[in-house]
C-alpha cells in the first residue's frame, strides 16, 4: 500500500509540473528541454554497467550483507561509473547543443546528472534488494515534488526558461540523492567493503539488459527529433506522457514482482498480469473519454494535436504496461538477455518503420504513435512466449470474474 501511494504521489507532481512546464515553454521549448535531458539519461543508464540488477541480487543474500559492507562498494562502483559517463556526457551534449545559445550552459552543467543518477540508482538497488520499499518510496516521492515546487517557484518569480527547468530537474535529483546516502539502513562502519572488482564483476552480466530498458525508453523520442524536430517532439512527449497516466499500476506491480523473485518468494505473477489489466483498462476507457477536453484546457490549445496521439498512447501504455511486468519478473531471476532481445527487436522495427514514413513524408505524431503501437506488440508477443517457459506462469492472464471481485473487495478495505 505504501509502495502504491508514493507512485501515486509521484505521478500526481509528474503531471501537475508537465502542465506548467508545457503550458509555459509551449511546444517548441518542450521538445528542447526534452532533447537535453535524453542524452544524460541515454549516456547514465549505459554507465551503470550492470550494477543495479547486480545490487539488487547481491543486497537480496543476507550472508553477503553480514560479513560485507556493501554500501562502500556501491559508493564507489557508482561514482568511478559516474564521473567518467558525466565527462562523456559533457561532451556529447557540447557537439549537439554549442550552437544553440539559450540552451548551451544549461544542457552542459546537466551532464553532472549522469553521477548524480549513477549514485541514486545504486544506493536505490540497494534498498530494492534489502525489501525496504519505504525508503525505496520515500526517496522517489522526494524527486518528484521537489522539481514540482521548484518549478512553481520559478513560476512566481516570472524565471521559467528552458534552461531554468533544467537546473531545477537537476536539483531534485541531487536532494533525492542526498536522501538516500544519508537515510541509509547500512552505515559506512568498520567492516570490510565488498571487493569492488567483484561487484564489477558480478553485474557487468546485467549491463545490457540494465541500459537497454532507458534506451527503449528514449529511443522513440530520439527518432522523432531527428525526423519531425523540437516542436512535433513536444507534442509528441506530451501525448506519450498523458498515456502514461496509467503506467502507475504496472510500475507499483513490477517493483514489487521484481523484489520478491529476486528475494526466492514465490508470488502469482498471473493474477498480477490480470490486475494490471483490468486496472489499466478501465483507466483508459475514463481518460479517452476525457483527453479531448482536458488536453487542450490543461496544456493548451497549441497542444490540441496530441489529443487522438494520447488516446493511442493509452493503448501502447497497456500493451508495454503487460509486457513490463513480465520482463522485470523474468530480469530478477536472473536472465538478462530476454528483455533486451525483445527492446532490439522492437526498437528496430520502429526505426525501419518511421524512416519508411519519412521517406514517404507521411511521418507526423500520429503515425509515428501508431508505429510504436504496432512494434510494442512484437515486444509483447516475444515476452509473453519466453515468459510462459521461464516462470511457469500458472492460471490466464485474461482477467476473470473472481479478480474483479477480489479487487473491488480490496479497494473497499483501503477506503
Amino acid at each position: 500500500m505504501q509502495l502504491f501511494s508514493s507512485r501515486m504521489a509521484i505521478q500526481l507532481c509528474t503531471i501537475l509540473q508537465s502542465i506548467i512546464v508545457a503550458r509555459l515553454l509551449g511546444p517548441e521549448g518542450k521538445g528542447l528541454f526534452t532533447e537535453i535531458t535524453i542524452y544524460p539519461s541515454l549516456i547514465g543508464s549505459v554507465a551503470m554497467l550492470g550494477l543495479y540488477t547486480g545490487i539488487v541480487r547481491l543486497s537480496a543474500k543476507p550472508n553477503i550483507r553480514l560479513s560485507k559492507n556493501i554500501t562502500k562498494a556501491i559508493l564507489g562502483c557508482c561514482t568511478i561509473c559516474g564521473v567518467v559517463g558525466s565527462i562523456i556526457c559533457y561532451f556529447v551534449n557540447y557537439e549537439v547543443f554549442h550552437n544553440t545559445d539559450s540552451i548551451a550552459l544549461a544542457a552542459q552543467i546537466y551532464a553532472i546528472y549522469v553521477l548524480i543518477y549513477t549514485l541514486n540508482r545504486g544506493l536505490s538497488a540497494f534498498n530494492n534488494g534489502t525489501q525496504n520499499l519505504k525508503l525505496f518510496s520515500i526517496s522517489s516521492v522526494i524527486l518528484y515534488p521537489t522539481y514540482f515546487f521548484s518549478i512553481i517557484l520559478l513560476w512566481i518569480c516570472g524565471l521559467v526558461t528552458v534552461s531554468t527547468c533544467i537546473y531545477a530537474l537537476l536539483l531534485a535529483n541531487i536532494i533525492s540523492c542526498a536522501y538516500l546516502f544519508i537515510k541509509n539502513e547500512e552505515k559506512l562502519d568498520g567492516r570490510k567493503s565488498f571487493p569492488i572488482k567483484w561487484l564489477f564483476k558480478y553485474s557487468i552480466k546485467f549491463s545490457i539488459a540494465d541500459f537497454a530498458e532507458p534506451i527503449y525508453l528514449y529511443f522513440d523520442k530520439a527518432l522523432l527529433a531527428i525526423f519531425l524536430g523540437a516542436y512535433d517532439l513536444g507534442l509528441y512527449t506530451i501525448a506519450i506522457s498523458s498515456g502514461g497516466l496509467i503506467n502507475l499500476f504496472s510500475n507499483t506491480f513490477s517493483i514489487k514482482l521484481f523484489s520478491d523473485i529476486a528475494n526466492n518468494q514465490t508470488s502469482n505473477v498471473a493474477q498480477y498480469i490480470r490486475y494490471n489489466l483490468i486496472l489499466m483498462g478501465i483507466s483508459a476507457i475514463v481518460l479517452s473519454i476525457l483527453f479531448p477536453i482536458i488536453i487542450p484546457l490543461i496544456y493548451g490549445k497549441a497542444y490540441s494535436p496530441s489529443v487522438i496521439p494520447a488516446i493511442i498512447a493509452l493503448l501502447i501504455c497497456i500493451v508495454q504496461g503487460q509486457t513490463y511486468i513480465l520482463e522485470r519478473s523474468i530480469l530478477a531471476t536472473g536472465r538478462p538477455f530476454v528483455g533486451v532481445i525483445a527492446k532490439a527487436i522492437s526498437m528496430g522495427a520502429l526505426a525501419a518503420v518511421l524512416l519508411i514514413l519519412y521517406f514517404f513524408g507521411q511521418a507526423s505524431v500520429l503515425t509515428a504513435c501508431i508505429a510504436y503501437l504496432f512494434t510494442s506488440l512484437i515486444y509483447y508477443t516475444y515476452i509473453r512466449l519466453k515468459a510462459t517457459k521461464i516462470l511457469k506462469l500458472s492460471g490466464s492472464l485474461i482477467p476473470q470474474k473472481r479478480d474483479i471481485q477480489l479487487l473491488v473487495s480490496l479497494i473497499k478495505q483501503i477506503i
